[in-house]
């Protein structure tokens, strides 16, 4: 069935779950229908974009330009990994969040992305690389105006620079930091 609607230029999915189906239906206006039959025009949605995009070697279906857009995606797999323990995991994670924010020119999940993998980095004891994706993720919270973002971050740089043994640095990152709160 699924080459047939692909050759009227009909995207399909299969297997979404269930929770997945209530987030387009939230975004989209459609509703939730389980046999042709039952399908009339009333449950129809709409979204400008629909398309499938390979990122980070998994294919995904992006649902774009909706007229009530209620419903975000988050993705927390990273976060769980990160507080079991697992920061190999959680890195992967996060670089994937951080290739789809990009992909997707959206600087908030960039910096959020950058700031984790900061953070798992710190957790790793790799304090170089945490302040390398600390100082992206700073520049892109102070180019957006996020105040409270930044704040965070400058603590953090300052707790890796502690790490690493540079105390002026770290109390000069920390003073920052207090003085935005």
């Amino acid at each position: 069935a699924q080459h047939y609607l692909a050759k009227r230029g009909i995207l399909t999915s299969r297997r979404v779950k269930k929770s997945d189906m209530e987030k387009l239906v939230r975004a989209t206006g459609g509703q939730i229908v389980t046999t042709l039959e039952d399908l009339d025009g009333g449950d129809l949605g709409f979204a400008g974009v629909v398309e499938e995009r390979k990122i980070a070697g998994e294919h995904m279906v992006f649902v774009e330009k909706c007229r009530d857009p209620k419903s975000v995606t988050i993705l927390v797999r990273g976060v769980i990994h990160a507080a079991e323990g697992n920061t190999r995991q959680a890195v992967a994670c996060y670089e994937q969040q951080l290739e789809i924010a990009r992909a997707t020119g959206d600087q908030r999940g960039e910096a959020h992305a950058l700031g984790n993998l900061g953070l798992a980095y710190a957790d790793r004891g790799e304090a170089r690389q945490a302040i390398s994706y600390h100082e992206q993720c700073l520049t892109i919270q102070r180019a957006s105006g996020d105040q409270l973002g930044e704040s965070n971050t400058l603590g953090n740089l300052g707790s890796s620079y502690y790490a690493l043994g540079q105390f002026p640095r770290a109390i000069e990152y920390h003073e920052q930091a207090f003085r935005i709160d």
